[in-house]
């Protein structure tokens, strides 16, 4: 897909010049990505040597989903639950969150992150009859960005899409204005909304970012593509192997072709349908034909080749699963080659070790955008549209934080115990929140659990009272006292 250059009278010079900047960077990227994510669909095309297979015979569309593999290992660890802060105060953040659906946005958007390097959250204020704050995730080949080091955040973002009629829609994010450009039949409409929040509307997840590389790495990384195109080989080659040797080849010793009734003047003059019938005639009775030598005489003899078993081929693949395992840090299992004797729990565990610890890496470096920009861009609306709302001030933000599953994935047993032990000791309360968000409950399930507390304790207090159990308050029986005399 080709990104429409969009120009029009109703942009400044220099928004103009930023667009076609941002629209430069965005085709280049629109290439790679889509490689990318062939290889994570298990979509690559064959890059086929053409010694071991020749290229008349590759018509076996080989393809093997190791991509998805690396990256899903990755992305079903980290789970964005939501966030928290002291007291009531995100509230108003866990409202929108759960109207837009956040944690399935985020879905999209860490996906996209894992496989092209970059993902993107578009967060708009909602227009007539729509809510509040609208949170969407956008594709990394539609969307592109400029960086501010010093700010560590978004200093411009540019998105582009298609409307539902054909329309081009063209969105430039700036920090303190969001320009909207539509073109549709050679026109172009520009709009300008000035929200002065310092923050720019399109939020960037990167993957593995570092220093002068801030649009992130994807996981699917040049030697890991290097292993799977070589894996896409070796299958190829195996199923070749497993053809061939179906039927195993014969040789004939002494002898011409003639004799086997082969008359190359007439197969000369045969028609495509009788020339691929007589082929697959041949291929299933291959042979080696040695034609007869005159001088010694012997009589013809006949024989088969020992068919080749596809191990070679297995042992070949399984040093490409080791060399992805030490690439992307999942254990070599789980590329489908199990070992006689499995580890023990323990020792699975030890081999999933640095998988998790990527994948807390992962979660840790998404909730600097999640809350320093997500989120302060939510409530910087919510502030705009209600009074009841907290701005968004620098004590306010220090409060908030992002919520993460733990990517050990620790069994709920395994979970209740820590949490009990941590109770005993007294690091935590009994009743305390965060001993429940450990033990995995959701926050329906907190706010239900809680309830059911309240209720409890209101109901002690009522059986204390029934009983006169109540403990006595001084201040209460003098001023009972003073009313009786």
């Amino acid at each position: 897909m080709t990104v429409p250059v969009v120009m029009s009278s109703g942009l400044t010079e220099d928004e103009a010049r930023l667009i076609g900047r941002l629209q430069h960077d965005l085709a280049s990227y629109r290439k790679k990505n889509v490689t990318k994510w062939r290889y994570y669909d298990g979509d690559v095309e064959l890059k086929n040597m053409e010694i071991a297979v020749p290229s008349n015979l590759v018509n076996v569309d080989a393809s093997i989903g190791w991509g998805g593999v690396i990256v899903d290992a990755l992305e079903e660890r980290i789970d964005w639950l939501g966030w928290t802060a002291d007291e009531d105060q995100a509230d108003g953040l866990q409202a929108v969150a759960r109207e837009n659906r956040l944690s399935t946005e985020f879905n999209k958007v860490k996906l996209d992150s894992l496989v092209t390097g970059v993902g993107f959250l578009e967060v708009t204020a909602g227009g007539a009859g729509e809510p509040d704050v609208i949170i969407n995730a956008v594709s990394s080949s539609d969307a592109t960005y400029l960086w501010d080091d010093r700010a560590n955040r978004v200093s411009a973002g540019l998105v582009m899409k298609q409307g539902p009629e054909g329309e081009d829609l063209l969105t430039l994010y700036l920090p303190d204005m969001t320009v909207t450009v539509v073109r549709e039949h050679g026109e172009s409409r520009v709009t300008r909304h000035v929200h002065n929040r310092g923050r720019c509307g399109l939020v960037a997840f990167p993957n593995k970012s570092r220093a002068g590389r801030t649009r992130g790495q994807s996981e699917l990384t040049k030697p890991v593509r290097y292993a799977i195109d070589h894996a896409q080989r070796t299958i190829l080659e195996m199923e070749y192997n497993r053809e061939i040797y179906t039927t195993p080849q014969k040789w004939f010793a002494n002898i011409l072709p003639e004799d086997l009734g082969f008359d190359p003047e007439s197969d000369a003059e045969m028609s495509e349908f009788e020339r691929i019938k007589k082929g697959f005639d041949v291929a299933m009775t291959r042979a080696v034909i040695l034609p007869t030598q005159e001088e010694d005489g012997k009589n013809p003899s006949t024989g088969q080749y020992q068919s080749a078993p596809p191990t070679p081929y297995i042992d070949e693949l399984q040093m490409i699963t080791q060399l992805l395992s030490s690439y992307s840090g999942i254990p070599p299992s789980w590329f489908g080659f199990h070992t006689d004797n499995p580890p023990s729990a323990e020792g699975q565990r030890a081999l999933e070790a640095r998988n998790v610890k990527m994948s807390e890496r992962r979660c840790t470096s998404y909730s600097g955008p999640m809350d320093a920009d997500v989120a302060f861009i939510v409530q910087s609306i919510l502030a705009q549209r209600s009074e009841e709302a907290a701005v968004p001030t620098p004590e306010f933000m220090a409060a908030v934080s992002s919520r993460w599953r733990d990517p050990a994935t620790p069994t709920v047993a395994a979970a209740t115990d820590a949490v009990t032990k941590q109770i005993e000791v007294g690091a935590l309360a009994r009743n305390s929140v965060v001993a429940l968000e450990r033990m995995g409950y959701s926050d329906a399930d907190i706010r239900r659990i809680q309830q059911e507390w309240s209720q409890e304790s209101f109901r002690e207090l009522l059986m204390l009272a029934s009983k006169k159990e109540l403990p006595a308050d001084p201040l209460a029986e003098e001023l009972a006292r003073q009313r009786t005399e």
